[in-house]
């Protein structure tokens, strides 16, 4: 009767829908939840604790964090007749978008999934969560069916912090279950980690000179999902990749290599030499504690410069003059390790 009556209100157009999570979550039981890690602490991110993560039966390695993954219903309000007492009903399930920030130690099937998605050729994945106590036993898993990469996501990169990078990874699922745990996380004790700071990093943009660079902002590259029901509304939810956006490069420098950057902004804005020849490539590589060794890059294509303009201080400070440039990027490309993506 509840699925007849769904149908039958959706038909009618007499519902209107709001969302509302099923009790199914992504956040560890209270006697398994740790403390929140300093790179989440300070907003409403993810739950940290003891997860893995499984990608086509393959562990991949252990987020620093995650969340989301409910089974989310929708609730159908309506009013029938002369009642004025609205009722309400279960519409159609949905599948929450799973988040988790990860280091670049974790496997290179992971990167190679990003790899594809940043190259518009996004690949569906099968997977689990995998949730653990302290002893590292595996208490219970969320198993996921094709899902899509949404999001993925640099931390802004500042040569005065000291704070670890992690980068932020979004998917949808199609589907997620609960399942019964067993066994242990691998042991990545021994595994060479790949650690790094968001002071490590090295900046090229076409010869513009970028060793001062002091701030690069966050980048984020989004890819937009569409979704649809086989067999109608009740049926099973099928996702679709649709347009993928990439992020304006916008950085930080000291006043001293102002001139080459304004005479690139006066040619390209100013006097109009713009097309696509006049863009610059560059790159930006995220560097181990070293300095030399290259952990990750993400490569760009066709940048533009559309805005320069001096930091903002206050009138008595010292401090060092700088000015932000912001340009757009029509691409890019993602390689951790060094290598290109499988």
């Amino acid at each position: 009767m509840p699925q007849n009556r769904r149908t039958f209100l959706k038909s009618a157009g007499l519902a209107t829908a709001v969302v509302s999570a099923a009790p199914l979550s992504l956040a560890l039981p209270e006697g398994l939840r740790a403390g929140p890690s300093p790179a989440i602490a300070a907003g409403p991110g993810p739950f940290a604790g003891r997860f893995g993560l499984e990608l086509g039966g393959t562990h991949v390695g252990t987020p620093a964090a995650l969340r989301g993954g409910n089974i989310v219903a929708e609730v159908l309000e309506f009013t029938s007749g002369t009642d004025l007492i609205p009722r309400k009903t279960i519409g159609d399930l949905h599948y929450e978008e799973i988040t988790m920030m990860v280091g670049l130690e974790m496997d290179s099937l992971l990167w190679n999934w990003v790899g594809h998605m940043v190259d518009r050729d996004p690949v569906p994945m099968d997977g689990a969560i995998l949730f653990a106590d302290m002893d590292s036993n595996v208490v219970r898993r969320m198993e996921f069916k094709e899902a899509l990469l949404t999001e993925v996501s640099l931390p802004a990169l500042d040569a005065a912090s000291n704070e670890t990078g992690l980068l932020t990874i979004k998917f949808r699922p199609e589907s997620t279950a609960l399942k019964p745990g067993g066994g242990k996380l691998p042991n990545l004790a021994l595994t060479k980690q790949k650690k790094w700071l968001a002071s490590n990093f090295r900046l090229q943009v076409g010869d513009l000179p970028c060793t001062r660079v002091t701030r690069i902002e966050t980048l984020t590259i989004r890819q937009q999902i569409t979704e649809y029901r086989e067999g109608g509304d009740a049926g099973m939810v099928h996702l679709l990749p649709g347009k993928l956006e990439f992020p304006n490069l916008v950085v930080t420098s000291s006043a001293l290599d102002l001139g080459p950057w304004q005479a690139f902004f006066d040619d390209f804005v100013l006097d109009g030499n713009n097309g696509q020849t006049d863009e610059l490539g560059g790159k930006l590589d995220i560097m181990a504690p070293d300095l030399k060794t290259v952990l990750a890059t993400l490569e760009f294509f066709h940048l533009g410069i559309f805005r320069l303009a001096p930091e903002e201080v206050e009138p008595s400070s010292s401090n060092i003059q700088r000015f932000r440039a912001d340009l757009y990027c029509e691409g890019n490309r993602l390689f951790v390790g060094g290598l290109p993506r499988a």
